[in-house]
């Protein structure tokens, strides 16, 4: 009987995490993009148009490309950071 009692309470402890664990996931999917872009992605994006320079694709299209896909990025943050 008392195996019985402690497994029910494991199982509800287990299946409590599992749907808190999910609710932060959820919440933190949704809360993606809010953010303005940190340092390391500003350096990503600006080091792109240097590493396409080193390897001799910087063509025009090329860095029309990066601009286009930065200018995506900052579009889609809210507008107090941009």
């Amino acid at each position: 009987m008392l195996d019985a009692v402690v497994g029910a309470v494991i199982m509800v402890v287990a299946t409590t995490s599992l749907l808190l664990a999910i609710e932060i996931s959820e919440d933190a999917f949704s809360a993606a993009g809010r953010y303005p872009l940190n340092d390391d992605e500003q350096v990503l994006l600006d080091g792109l148009e240097r590493s396409l320079e080193e390897q001799g694709r910087d063509t025009a299209s090329s860095l029309q490309l990066i601009d286009d896909m930065e200018g995506l990025v900052i579009d889609q943050l809210p507008k107090q950071y941009q």
